[in-house]
């Protein structure tokens, strides 16, 4: 079984952060029929799911549909999101639970000060909303770490105006509510095959905690795989039996296990550095 596999129900997106990685692939939405098949294939597999690889899933306008195909097969939902149309999708979004909500709140960065405290307001009804229906529901702000004086300015500025609206005097283990934390971390490099760092000795939790399943099909070894450059299989031709039979999986996660990196896009990973 997986902790996870992320699903990427649209890598189109409403944003152009700077911290996304740049692509050219084809921007679409997965068909709900293609997302069935996905879900006949994990549910076996996994428990959870999180419909983000790359895009923004709040795009999708049956939403509500997916989250409910999900729910039909016992899987949790967990939502990644830059958090501009959470208030907009509300309606959609109460229709089931959805277990965890992580907003990226580092897209906030660019806003001026006027429009970051609409959308910080924005957030706060939406959470207070959802609270009254699902209280349990998990919302992780996630800032990035204070890696320089701009970005520390910009988490100052988010989170004593967030303080302020929670009515939270003293943030306590990052929390300012039930089930609401801000979460810090350091900003990553994608990995890509054009980066500079290499290396063929190391381990990864990648294809054995955890699998991404990106938007054309695509099965990656890991949710940072997001141009499907280790390609595994495609979930829309193929079982994901089929697929984790396959010597490319297997040889992958063996080589994990003996401290060897055998996919070509997990030797240009400096992410798995941090859990060495």
């Amino acid at each position: 079984m997986f902790k996870r596999i992320y699903v990427e129900i649209t890598n189109a997106c409403n944003l152009n952060c700077f911290f996304c990685t740049q692509d050219n692939l084809a921007k679409r939405h997965m068909k709900l029929s293609e997302f069935q098949i996905v879900l006949n294939n994990i549910k076996n597999y996994t428990r959870e799911i999180y419909l983000h690889v790359k895009g923004e899933p709040l795009l999708c306008n049956e939403i509500d549909q997916f989250i409910a195909k999900a729910h039909d097969e016992k899987i949790n939902v967990n939502i990644t999101t830059n958090g501009r149309l959470l208030l907009q999708k509300y309606d959609k979004l109460i229709q089931k639970q959805v277990k965890r909500f992580n907003v990226s709140m580092h897209s906030f960065y660019p806003l001026d000060k006027e429009e970051l405290y609409r959308m910080l307001n924005d957030l706060y009804l939406f959470i207070t909303k959802y609270h009254q229906i699902y209280p349990n529901t998990f919302f992780s702000l996630r800032l990035w770490a204070n890696t320089n004086k701009k970005i520390s300015q910009n988490n100052d500025q988010i989170v004593s105006y967030l303080q302020k609206i929670f009515n939270c005097d003293k943030i306590i283990n990052n929390r300012l509510k039930n089930y609401v934390i801000l979460s810090h971390d350091e900003e990553f490099v994608w990995p890509s095959l054009d980066s500079s760092f290499y290396e063929t000795i190391g381990s990864c939790r990648g294809g054995r905690d955890q699998l991404a399943i990106l938007v054309d099909g695509t099965v990656c070894i890991c949710c940072l795989d997001s141009k499907g450059t280790s390609n595994l299989g495609n979930i829309y031709q193929e079982s994901l039996k089929e697929i984790l039979s396959k010597p490319k999986y297997i040889e992958a996660v063996k080589g994990f296990q003996n401290n060897k990196l055998q996919l070509s896009i997990c030797r240009h990973c400096s992410y798995r550095k941090r859990f060495e």
